[in-house]
């Protein structure tokens, strides 16, 4: 890969980091669950550009994401592994078809249940997050079992949003990205 390809890449990366940042601020409300499409620029670096762009969107927006909105804490590096494994399940899908000359948005059940996979490992992972910032910060958890249910749900939903969504603006990317200068 050339020079002015790899800049290219790393400033797709940031720019993709930044709109994670500006849609984390973009939520729903539903009690103590804020509903957002934060995690697509996430799902949109894995599959137009690889699961190392997918997993830097992912810490790089989640970094900044939890300084701006709470500084940085002692829990400040737990709170950026779900988006990374966000990161990682959809990025090993799509590298799976990748390595056979083909793209995982082109097989619909299998990218749904990537995306699915990966709402419920990550809804897991932020479920153990907030245990353990309770913990840290003793708060009470209890809140926290009450919701899981709900939690898993919307991930889910979220999920399903999200991949209806990328499918079409991975392929521009891509396009962007890999069309000859």
């Amino acid at each position: 890969m050339g020079k002015s390809k790899i800049i290219h890449r790393i400033t797709l990366d940031a720019m993709l980091a930044a709109l994670y940042v500006v849609l984390a601020y973009v939520t729903i409300p539903i009690g103590n669950i804020r509903l957002t499409i934060a995690s697509l620029p996430v799902a949109l670096a894995c599959l137009a550009l690889g699961i190392g762009d997918g997993v830097s969107v992912a810490f790089l927006g989640e970094f900044i994401n939890q300084l701006l909105k709470y500084g940085f804490t002692l829990t400040t590096p737990i709170w950026l592994i779900p988006p990374i494994i966000r990161a990682l399940v959809i990025g090993l899908f799509a590298h799976f078809y990748r390595k056979q000359g083909q793209r995982l948005e082109n097989h619909y059940v299998i990218y749904f249940v990537a995306f699915i996979v990966a709402a419920i490992v990550t809804t897991g992972a932020n479920t153990l997050a907030l245990y353990l910032d309770a913990l840290v910060f003793d708060y009470p958890f209890a809140f926290v079992l009450y919701e899981t249910i709900i939690r898993f749900l919307t991930g889910i939903l979220t999920a399903v949003l999200l991949a209806i969504i990328a499918q079409p603006l991975s392929r521009i990317i891509r396009n962007y990205t890999f069309s000859p200068s």
